[in-house]
C-alpha cells in the first residue's frame, strides 16, 4: 500500500502582518526588491517604501528624477505618501514645474509636510495644493519674510502642530481664526520677541497646549520681559513648555521662573542651561508630570528638597531627567530620592547628547 502523501500548502503571511513587517525595514533598496518578489508583497512593500519621502528637486540626481517620473506616472503610489520632506535650495528656480506631482497627492493622504529652503520665498503653488488639505503636521525651515506667507498653513482644517522660524524682521499680518485643531507650536526665534511673534501667538496662542521655543535669551532684560509677557498674554492654556536659549546666557536669567508662575496646571517642563534660576524650584507646579533640567551642582540641595518634601504635592511627577555631566555622589543622592518617591530618573550626559 502506497504511503499517504499529505499536501501542505505553502505558508502565506496575511497582508496586515506584511504591512507590520515592512514598517520595520528602513532600507529603500530592500523594500523595492521586496515589492517585486510576488504579488502579495507588492502593496505592503510599496506602502512602506513610499510612506515617507524626501524630495530635493534641484539636486539634479538620477534618484530625484526617477522619483518625480514615478510619482507622475503611477497614480496609485501617490496615495501611499504620508510624510513628505521637500528640500529646495532656491525657490526662485522652476520649482513649481518640478513639484507638480505634489499637487496630485490625494487630499486625505498627506499627514506630515516639511519644507527646508535656503533662499527665496514660500511658494503658494505648493502650499495651496489639494494635497495639503489633510496635513496635520507642518514644519518650515527657512526665511518666511512675511508672516502673511503662512496664512495658507493656518487655514488648513486639520492642522495639529506647526514648526517655523522667525528672523525677527518679518512684516505682514494674519487674518481669520486659528486652526481649530492646532495644539502644538515649535518656534525658532533668532532675534527673540518680535512683532511677528506677537502676531502669530495672538492668533494661535489661545488654543495651544504645548509651546517649544528656541530663542535669543539673556542679552537684554527688557527683551526677556517682553517675551514672558507675550507668551503669558496669548497662551493661557499651556500644559507643556520647552524653553531653550540659542546660546546659554552668561548669567542665569529667570525667564522660566516667571513663566511657570503663570502656568499652575503645567504638566511637562523642559528648559536648558541659563534660562532659569534657583527660584524655579519654589515655583514648580504641583501637577507637573515630567521635568527635564540641566544638571547644576549648585541646585542639588534645592532639587533634593523638592523631591523629599511630601507637602509640596509633587504626587504626579513621573519622570525627572537631568542633562549634562554631573558629580557622581550628587547624582546618586538624586537617584535615591527619586526611587523613594517612585519617580523614574534619567540622566543624559553631554557626550550622549
Amino acid at each position: 500500500m502506497a504511503p499517504l502523501i499529505y499536501y501542505r500548502p505553502p505558508a502565506v503571511l496575511q497582508e496586515d502582518l506584511l504591512h507590520q513587517v515592512f514598517e520595520h525595514v528602513h532600507h529603500p533598496r530592500a523594500l523595492a526588491h521586496a515589492a517585486i518578489v510576488c504579488r502579495g508583497w507588492t502593496i505592503p512593500a510599496q506602502s512602506a517604501l513610499y510612506r515617507e519621502l524626501e524630495y530635493s528637486p534641484l539636486a539634479c540626481s538620477p534618484r530625484e528624477a526617477l522619483l518625480a517620473r514615478t510619482m507622475r506616472t503611477r497614480p496609485h503610489l501617490r496615495s501611499l505618501v504620508r510624510r513628505l520632506s521637500l528640500v529646495t535650495v532656491w525657490t526662485h528656480s522652476p520649482t513649481p514645474d518640478l513639484c507638480d506631482w505634489i499637487g496630485c497627492i490625494p487630499a486625505d493622504r498627506l499627514q506630515d509636510f516639511r519644507w527646508t529652503w535656503d533662499r527665496g520665498h514660500l511658494l503658494p503653488s505648493v502650499l495651496e495644493t489639494p494635497a495639503m488639505r489633510g496635513t496635520r503636521h507642518v514644519e518650515l525651515k527657512g526665511n518666511i519674510y512675511s508672516i502673511s506667507s503662512i496664512q495658507p498653513i493656518l487655514d488648513l482644517p486639520y492642522l495639529q502642530s506647526l514648526a517655523l522660524e522667525l528672523k525677527g524682521d518679518e512684516n505682514g499680518f494674519l487674518v481669520g481664526d486659528a486652526p481649530l485643531r492646532l495644539r502644538h507650536l515649535r518656534l525658532l526665534a533668532h532675534q527673540g520677541p518680535s512683532s511677528a511673534m506677537d502676531t502669530l501667538l495672538s492668533v494661535v496662542g489661545p488654543q495651544l497646549e504645548s509651546l517649544r521655543l528656541t530663542s535669543k535669551l539673556g542679552d537684554d532684560p527688557e527683551s526677556d520681559a517682553c517675551l514672558v509677557s507675550c507668551i503669558t498674554t496669548h497662551c493661557p492654556n499651556l500644559r507643556q513648555l520647552d524653553i531653550e536659549g540659542l546660546a546659554p546666557p552668561k548669567i542665569p536669567v529667570p525667564i522660566v521662573d516667571q513663566l511657570v508662575q503663570n502656568y499652575r496646571s503645567l504638566e511637562h517642563l523642559r528648559c536648558t542651561e541659563g534660562v532659569f534660576t534657583s527660584a524655579l524650584f519654589q515655583a514648580i507646579p504641583p501637577g507637573l508630570q515630567s521635568l527635564r533640567l540641566p544638571f547644576v551642582l549648585a541646585h542639588e540641595t534645592l532639587l533634593l528638597r523638592l523631591l523629599k518634601d511630601v507637602h509640596h504635592g509633587l504626587d504626579n511627577l513621573v519622570t525627572l531627567q537631568l542633562t549634562g555631566d554631573g558629580d557622581a555622589l550628587a547624582l546618586e543622592s538624586i537617584v535615591d530620592a527619586c526611587r523613594a518617591r517612585g519617580v523614574v530618573f534619567q540622566h543624559c550626559s553631554s557626550l550622549a547628547g
